[in-house]
């Protein structure tokens, strides 16, 4: 099984020192290229395909969201 780290939980405030350090130690050495998550679809053939999802998009399409509508700005 691959290690899961869900990003809204890596710094949470009730998380001891060894579970931070552990997904910590799991996020150094990722790059832009490395795969984020896999969409599974069937669209419109009904073939099931899935789609891979890199960091670099992840992180732009978040990057895109905050520019436009502001962190702190409601929408």
């Amino acid at each position: 099984a691959l290690p899961v780290v869900r990003m809204d939980e890596v710094k949470r405030p009730d998380k001891n020192s060894a579970e931070l350090e552990r997904d910590l130690s799991l996020l150094q050495g990722l790059s832009p290229e490395d795969i984020a998550l896999l969409v599974y679809t069937s669209g419109t053939t009904s073939e099931p395909k899935g789609v891979m999802i890199a960091l670099s998009s992840i992180f732009f399409d978040a990057e895109a969201v905050i520019s436009s509508a502001g962190p702190n700005k409601d929408p």
